[in-house]
């Protein structure tokens, strides 16, 4: 599995604002799963993920044994603590190494150039809206 982050802008009634979009790509399919989407993300907010995302019952992360991720502040210590008690080892990319996650990186880029940039996206609703919308539309063109 790897795990990476990308902002997105959607126009607010106080003008512009970012949005950090949190996703896990399974590696051998290529499935991708948005975690969460938020205007200001935060630990606490990365905790909430780790614990929905390693659920003994229905977490996407469950059984699988590595996680590839970049070095972003977000991926805090008790958020790889929450991965550890689940059996998942962190594989922690070394800095400016972008390559060496390629696969989640050309996501980004595709989400970005086929939906989201394309869009003027007005409100927080219209991302939480658009980005599944497009996950839909990715899965079912590389499912075929």
């Amino acid at each position: 599995m790897a795990a990476d982050l990308f902002t997105i802008e959607a126009w607010m009634r106080r003008g512009l604002e970012r949005f950090v979009i949190l996703f896990f790509m399974e590696l051998s399919a290529r499935k991708v799963e948005i975690a969460g989407i938020a205007s200001s993300p935060s630990g606490l907010w990365m905790n909430q993920v780790g614990r929905n995302f390693t659920d003994a019952v229905d977490g996407l992360l469950n059984g699988k044994r590595y996680l590839i991720h970049d070095r972003d502040p977000l991926f805090t210590a008790e958020f790889l603590s929450l991965l550890a008690e689940a059996g998942v080892a962190s594989v922690k990319l070394p800095p400016r190494s972008p390559n060496l996650n390629a696969n989640a990186e050309r996501f980004v880029r595709t989400i970005k150039e086929s939906c989201l940039e394309r869009m003027s996206l007005l409100g927080e609703s219209a991302v939480r809206k658009t980005t599944p919308e497009f996950m839909a539309h990715y899965h079912s063109e590389h499912n075929h």
